[in-house]
């Protein structure tokens, strides 16, 4: 034989011995994987901490998933019918389960039923029509209702979990665990379990720590005014949910839908729309502002003097501010400071997704700045210290109906609790 041939051999036999090395390799790296992905793993992350390098390299899979039940457990019945017997008018197939197949399955089963089908529905020439009522039509299949969340949680702003777990799940624990693994994320996230009586109890409550609940939901807020939840805190936040199920032994259902990084950066976006305030200023005339008589006049119209600003809140609940008055150059107002002091100019504000009924309250601010000002001998005047007429305000009730709008159709009401936590 050649040389030539010989290398040529030799040079085939190695390229096909790499070639088969290599894929091998490929197999083994890919069984390495899912084996690494789907075995719990040995560190208890739940008393030793959370590593939050380690957390926000892993991609971390927290989607739940569902195995249909495989065709070939489910195991049909076909009684034998006498079709000759007169009492007999109706014959109904054994009831089966509904259910969606998962997997191709055998053809000799398949043959089987349909033989079995046909005895049941085939008709004696001597007997009436028999009818034949199918399994769903015997049973009809009921969906169960939907879960309803706490009235504090807001899919629109909220990534949710909801954890149910064979037995009842004890809220004291619960927040122990979250506390401990999430604690920088604490003002984001919330937590409320499901009492007997079908009522949610939040857990963060100190006094409802002690109670067990059949199902649970923690929320993380995506987003508030310091910006969107950065991807790696989201991360953590879905390996904490996993871990406490598996602690539990409770099954993860996540709420909402596409990428939970992309709503946050959405929810920011739409927060930066709409966050506006409206500012109305009161710009001394010929002669100063005294700061005594400033004060009577703002308290005459109802307003309290609270850290350093006069309020305007909700006469059903004290802790819901309409507007605020305050000085043009930020200088906090006090009692001893306004009783020695002259002001040049105030402003009125109105903070708009913080407030309901935004347009009515504008109205009730513009008219207490307008009464200001006459007895003041003020003018009243816009951020670029033009006068502010009838048009000009007309102008700014326009685009208060804007906002108000773009805010209710994403479903967040201005001035709701969904909204307080939003922009804060």
């Amino acid at each position: 034989m050649p040389d030539l041939q010989i290398v040529l051999i030799l040079l085939g036999f190695i390229i096909v011995s790499g070639v088969v090395f290599y894929n091998w390799r490929q197999e083994k790296q890919l069984r390495d994987t899912i084996h690494n992905d789907f075995v719990v793993p040995q560190k208890d992350v739940l008393t030793e901490g959370v590593d939050a390098d380690f957390l926000s390299g892993q991609a971390l899979d927290v989607e739940p998933r569902i195995t249909d039940a495989s065709i070939e457990d489910i195991v049909h019945s076909v009684e034998a019918v006498d079709i000759a017997a007169p009492e007999t008018h109706e014959v109904a197939a054994a009831p089966s389960p509904h259910f969606e197949p998962s997997a191709p399955t055998d053809e000799a089963p398949v043959l089987a039923m349909k033989e079995a089908e046909s005895l049941v529905v085939e008709e004696s020439p001597e007997q009436p029509a028999t009818k034949v009522a199918t399994a769903q039509e015997a049973v009809p299949t009921v969906e169960p209702p939907p879960l309803l969340l706490p009235k504090a949680v807001n899919a629109q702003i909220d990534l949710t979990a909801v954890l149910t777990a064979p037995s009842p799940i004890n809220g004291h624990a619960l927040y122990g665990m979250t506390d401990k693994i999430l604690k920088e994320l604490e003002s984001l996230v919330m937590l409320h379990g499901l009492d007997k009586i079908g009522v949610w109890q939040p857990i963060n409550d100190l006094s409802n720590q002690s109670a067990t609940f059949e199902s649970v939901t923690c929320s993380l807020q995506l987003a508030n005014r310091s910006g969107p939840v950065a991807k790696p805190l989201i991360h953590k936040f879905e390996y904490a949910m996993k871990a406490i199920g598996l602690e539990f032994g409770a099954t993860v259902v996540w709420l909402g839908e596409g990428g939970v990084a992309q709503r946050a950066a959405e929810l920011d976006q739409f927060c930066i729309e709409v966050d506006h305030m409206v500012s109305v200023h009161v710009l001394q005339g010929d002669t100063p502002i005294h700061g005594t008589k400033l004060k009577g006049m703002a308290e005459a119209k109802g307003l309290k003097l609270i850290r350093g600003k006069f309020y305007c809140v909700d006469s059903k609940n004290p802790n819901l501010v309409k507007y605020v008055l305050a000085s043009a150059n930020e200088q906090p107002f006090s009692t001893e400071w306004l009783r020695q002091n002259v002001v040049k100019e105030i402003v009125f504000q109105i903070d708009i997704p913080k407030v309901a009924n935004v347009s009515l309250v504008f109205n009730q601010m513009i008219d207490v700045a307008r009464k200001m000002a006459d007895d003041l001998g003020a003018k009243m005047v816009d951020n670029n210290k033009k006068p502010l007429g009838d048009e000009g305000v007309d102008e700014i009730k326009q685009q208060l109906k804007v906002l108000n709008s773009k805010m209710t159709v994403r479903g967040i009401a201005a001035g709701s609790a969904s909204s307080m936590r939003l922009f804060n």
